[in-house]
């Protein structure tokens, strides 16, 4: 199996509790990938004057992290600017991706290449000779590129109104236990889905985002899966993925707010039988390196 239908199944199937699935294929039996959190970028730091007494005191203020508003409300407005493009029904979504090594807990050694037809008509593979494999589909359980881009394309303006649409939107229902993990859920699962994203839905996932419970930004976080500087967007809690307490990130890219990938880290130590996966380690990464309409499977740029 490739490791992005692994990836698919993963996110439709990973129970709350850490699965056997997590174990065989995901986490690797020593998770010595670690995300050490550097402190985040400060804003300069502001004084004030302060009359006391016979004198003047000088006050200062402590620093301050950026806000997740501030951070991807500027986020919304990079991406809104990118033109706008109409996918073909017979166009295709190229998706080449990394998950952390089931093996070794570092990189997979190879990259997954795949291909969907817009329609949902037929999907295809890299294959290990360099071949792709292309076939019929008849279903797709978490919805069709088309499906997903008309959901995505109606997005309301108002971020409430986003979280309440992705909430009652039938392509994926989260099942995190709090109403701010399920909400954390479904915009990531927004924005890494397999379509072509509009800028303006883009733009409105970013917003949405930055008003949940919980979520914040770290301007300065160990770099990704494949060792590229990012933003990342947190989220402590539970999710479809994990356990209440383990750090979850979505990774952006610093300059163009790309999607760059997910990470999560233990919030406490999981044992799996033959592996603990330590507190502070990361048992859970996805690194996209390319995402992009095309116009035939096998078709890169």
């Amino acid at each position: 199996m490739d490791e992005l239908t692994l990836l698919r199944e993963f996110r439709d199937t990973a129970p709350t509790a850490v699965p056997q699935e997590v174990r065989e294929r995901s986490l690797g039996p020593s998770a010595r990938r670690t995300a050490r959190r550097r402190p985040a970028m400060r804003v300069a730091v502001a004084s004030a004057l302060l009359v006391t007494g016979g004198g003047l005191g000088a006050v200062v203020l402590e620093p301050s992290a950026p806000s997740a508003a501030a951070v991807l409300g500027r986020a919304a407005a990079v991406v809104s600017a990118q033109p706008d493009l109409t996918p073909r029904t017979n166009q295709w979504i190229y998706v080449r991706a990394l998950l952390l090594d089931a093996a070794t807990g570092k990189p997979g050694t190879h990259p997954g290449e795949s291909w969907s037809r817009f329609d949902g008509a037929r999907s295809g593979s890299r294959m290990p000779d360099g071949s792709v494999l292309v076939q019929d589909l008849e279903s797709w359980p978490l919805g069709t590129p088309q499906e997903w881009y008309q959901a995505l394309a109606h997005l309301p303006a108002r971020p409430a109104d986003v979280l309440a649409y992705l909430r009652s939107d039938p392509l994926y229902t989260s099942r995190a236990e709090s109403a701010a993990g399920r909400d954390f859920d479904e915009v990531v699962e927004a924005l890494s889905a397999e379509t072509y994203i509009p800028p303006d839905a883009q733009a409105s996932l970013y917003r949405a985002l930055a008003t949940i419970p919980g979520v914040g930004v770290d301007e300065d976080p160990a770099r990704d899966l494949v060792g590229r500087p990012a933003l990342s967007i947190t989220y402590a809690g539970q999710t479809s993925l994990g356990r209440a307490g383990d750090r979850w990130e979505l990774l952006l890219d610093p300059t163009t707010y790309a999607v760059l990938g997910t990470r999560g880290t233990a919030g406490s130590d999981i044992d799996l039988g033959d592996v603990v996966v330590k507190q502070g380690h990361v048992w859970y990464a996805v690194a996209i390196l390319d995402h992009r309409l095309v116009d035939s499977a096998g078709d890169t740029d």
